[in-house]
């Protein structure tokens, strides 16, 4: 086997384990979902909530299932998804109308809506 493919391989699968261990970890805890639009300090605030010790979901498959489900108004892999941690920011969670899909589906979430004045800030 080639070297980048053992390398691509097991970067896969780290990323696997990680998030059936933050899925372990988050589960009967409550959800905490930063609506903030994107460069409003939401990686910011990611870093905090990991500094705190509390899983953050991964960005990047956040951001397909943006483009496969919320523009298509399916939210049920959305609500499947929030199950691999307890924290998540950015898209699809700033997207309108989809807090009121998780705040159903997980009673009980915490919402942390970042804003900043203007473009500058």
């Amino acid at each position: 086997m080639p070297l980048a493919t053992f390398r691509q391989r097991r970067k896969a699968l780290k990323r696997r384990l990680r998030v059936l261990r933050d899925t372990v970890r988050a589960r009967g805890k409550p959800k905490i979902f930063c609506v903030g639009r994107n460069k409003t300090g939401t990686t910011s605030l990611q870093h905090a909530l990991l500094d705190l010790g509390i899983s953050v979901g991964d960005q990047r498959a956040a951001e397909e299932l943006a483009c496969r489900d919320y523009h298509r108004g399916e939210f049920a892999g959305i609500i499947a998804y929030c199950r691999t941690a307890q924290a998540f920011q950015d898209t699809p969670f700033s997207y309108p109308h989809t807090y009121r899909h998780v705040d159903a589906a997980y009673p009980g979430s915490r919402f942390i809506l970042s804003i900043r004045d203007d473009p500058e800030q």
